[in-house]
């Protein structure tokens, strides 16, 4: 059940076993609803910091969690990491849903992967010595303390039953006639454990398919983990419990990390008057708990979010006087103006550097149009077939009529279009059935990479290209003064999977474009490849502009499962509004606050969003035209693939990639259909010489293009 892990070093003997440690680092803890629980996280980051520990503690939060709990664990130096609720499947629900959700959702800091090991503590456990040592313990295992089976809560197991308790096996052994003995089972208050996206896959499937058991998460994890479960000892996790129960095993002067998990345990809830709880060393315990939490020494001092007020207003003023004159309401105004997070906070998000970056471009983004003479040969059809440049408007109109009537109905045009976008990510989360919250709307698709770029990049850092591909990355990258490496497409133009992986291990770079389809031949991403590359150490981008000829459902939905996800959309393709320029996109929760710090406020005109909305309202017409085209994609394949001298590739895009054959030069090809009055596209670069790429029109402008052909041939 539990996964596949690498073979361990030789441990040293006596203490703690040792082995090279990973650089990426922290400790985790996780906080739901709006109760009294967050004391618990202030205690524990405070005491963190008291024992002067070398890594940061991130939060994992439900959404219960209210803005000031999340700004007040900001405040004392946390990492706050949103993340969804695990909810019970429909057939096990006879625990209450509300303990399911809490429990379960712990599960989901397995998709932590920026980290390489992290110490899971719960919240209301406190930390009296430096116990950093943990992160080295020898990879591939699952480290935590073991439990102890005396208390009544464990009644209902056979362990309890027979008297039978693994901290003194000695005191009554396990009878044969009970079967095997059990194994050993931890207390999952806090274990040492490794992130990983395939395992928090893995854990997640395998909970909806486990009935649940009343201790939750805990049974659980004993159970996926139990054939590489290690024990560690006693002084890393101290339940309170072991104090009445087994005394013999307990030296307090030597316990480093004290759970107060027993009923009637949590400092600040403490009265004294549940059993067990007027013991000496419980109020000790309680005691030294509230000196860390009072300690006003031990707060944070970094730089905070907010941290300077005045100064932040200052500077944000003439974008709030900007978001009044648009007649943005005071909370929109907030969001849009909170200042940028602190850099430990963005982990490896980085939001744009103040300083210059330097541009090392090598070619213009685009290219210009080109411009061809009136000629008596010229195949008569439309006036002028550009073929490459059509995209679905060789479809006449293409634009359903609600966005003419639209555009004529604009009644507000001199005020400044809504900052967030809200009509259209709302008609976008209807039309995808993603919630809305994931969505964020943008000049085009190519503003999302730049802004993308801007926010994740520093000079000098890197992205990973596969060509030939869509060229925006590229240019988006010397822009941003990011390096480029690049892993080359396979013959047939598929990835390159295995050597992604050694450049992402090599050359460490923070960022992946895919295309799928891809521009300029026309082929798809397969889930085996997508997933392998999710699972590496890398922020994936995948552009889906041309997902709507495919036939393939798009990936917008998977971002709420991969948090190293961000899937581009466009209106430019599936509507025919690259003339307004819409784009959009989905992000991580996790992710898209920080975007929408670093948007330009008015990214997206009052006539780009009523086009847009518009659009969508007639999802018929699109559908019906796009089905034109795929058709017509067809017939013109087929066509192809007869003429002696072209290649064609397979396509589900609204294009199809030709190699140029029988001794022909592309360029020349592409010089005399132009001279007869068709265009079509050619391409300069080495992945990319000898062939050329032809847009799929009208039935007319295919037979103009074949009848082209065949004078040629």
């Amino acid at each position: 059940m539990a996964p596949v892990t690498s073979t361990n070093r030789k441990t040293r003997s006596g203490g703690l076993a040792k082995a090279a440690g990973p650089t990426r680092r922290a400790y985790v803890t996780f906080l739901a609803g709006d109760g009294d629980y967050v004391k618990g996280v202030v205690g524990l980051a405070k005491g963190l910091r008291k024992v002067k520990s070398a890594y940061p503690l991130v939060v994992a939060v439900l959404p219960d969690v209210p803005e000031e709990h999340r700004r007040l664990l900001r405040s004392q130096g946390c990492i706050v990491r949103p993340i969804e609720p695990v909810y019970p499947p429909e057939n096990q629900t006879r625990f209450a849903m509300a303990y399911y959700v809490i429990n379960y959702s712990k599960l989901r800091i397995w998709n932590f992967g920026e980290y390489d090991k992290m110490v899971y503590l719960d919240a209301d456990i406190q930390v009296y010595e430096n116990v950093d040592e943990l992160f080295d313990l020898p990879d591939g295992g699952f480290y935590a303390v073991m439990d102890c089976f005396c208390e009544k809560t464990w009644s209902h197991t056979r362990q309890y039953q027979i008297g039978y308790c693994q901290q003194c096996p000695e005191r009554v052994t396990w009878p044969d006639e009970a079967g095997p003995r059990p194994s050993l089972y931890f207390n999952a208050g806090m274990f040492v454990f490794e992130p990983s996206r395939s395992t928090c896959e893995s854990l997640l499937s395998t909970v909806q398919a486990t009935p649940p058991t009343p201790f939750a998460e805990q049974d659980f994890l004993n159970m996926f983990f139990k054939d590489i479960y290690k024990p560690i000892p006693l002084v890393y996790n101290l339940v309170l419990a072991m104090l009445w129960r087994h005394p013999e095993n307990v030296d307090l002067d030597k316990v480093k990390v004290v759970h107060y998990c027993a009923a009637g345990s949590k400092p600040w809830r403490y009265t004294g008057k549940e059993e067990n709880m007027g013991r000496e060393d419980i109020k000790m315990l309680v005691k030294k708990w509230w000196d860390v939490y009072n300690d006003e020494s031990l707060d944070y001092k970094g730089p905070i979010v907010g941290a300077d007020d005045e100064e932040a207003e200052r500077l944000k003023q003439p974008l709030l006087t900007a978001l009044s004159e648009a007649a943005i309401d005071t909370q929109q105004r907030h969001r849009l103006c909170s200042p940028s997070p602190p850099q430990k906070e963005l982990q490896r998000l980085y939001l744009l550097q103040s300083k210059t970056k330097p541009l090392h471009c090598k070619a213009s983004s685009t290219t210009p149009v080109e411009m061809v003479e009136e000629n008596p040969n010229k195949v008569k059809g439309d006036s002028f077939i550009r073929l490459h440049l059509r995209k679905l408007s060789p479809y006449q109109p293409i634009l359903p009529f609600e966005v003419g009537e639209a555009l004529g109905a604009m009644k507000f045009p001199y005020i400044y279009p809504d900052p967030e976008s809200r009509r259209l990510r709302a008609a976008l989360a209807a039309d995808s059935g993603l919630d809305a919250d994931y969505i964020l709307a943008g000049c085009g698709a190519d503003e999302l990479i730049d802004l993308i770029m801007r926010c994740v990049l520093d000079p000098g850092d890197k992205i990973l290209d596969c060509p030939p591909t869509f060229t925006m990355y590229e240019f988006d990258a010397a822009v941003n003064g990011a390096l480029v490496i690049k892993v080359p497409r396979r013959v047939d133009f598929s990835l390159d999977v295995p050597r992604i992986a050694e450049a992402v291990n090599l050359d460490k770079p923070k960022i992946i474009f895919l295309t799928s389809p891809n521009n300029p031949d026309g082929s798809v991403i397969n889930d085996e490849d997508l997933l392998a590359i999710l699972n590496l150490p890398i922020l994936v981008v995948l552009d889906e502009a041309y997902i709507e000829f495919s036939g393939l459902n798009s990936r917008m939905d998977w971002v709420k499962r991969h948090e190293n996800l961000i899937v581009l959309r466009t209106f430019s393709k599936r509507a025919g509004l690259a003339g307004l320029r819409v784009g959009y996109g989905a992000f991580p929760l996790s992710l898209i606050q920080y975007i929408w710090r670093a948007k330009q406020p008015y990214n997206v005109s009052v006539a780009a969003e009523v086009s847009a909305c518009a659009a969508l309202q007639n999802p018929g017409y699109l559908e019906r035209v796009k089905n034109a085209l795929v058709q017509e994609r067809e017939r013109l394949f087929d066509l192809l693939k007869e003429v002696p001298f072209l290649k064609p590739y397979p396509s589900y895009s609204n294009f199809i990639l030709c190699e140029v054959t029988s001794g022909k030069d592309a360029k020349k090809l592409k010089e005399d259909l132009a001279q007869m009055g068709v265009m079509i596209r050619h391409y300069n670069n080495k992945e990319l010489k000898g062939y050329v790429r032809v847009s799929v029109g009208k039935p007319e402008h295919t037979d103009a293009l074949m009848k082209c052909l065949k004078i040629l041939g």
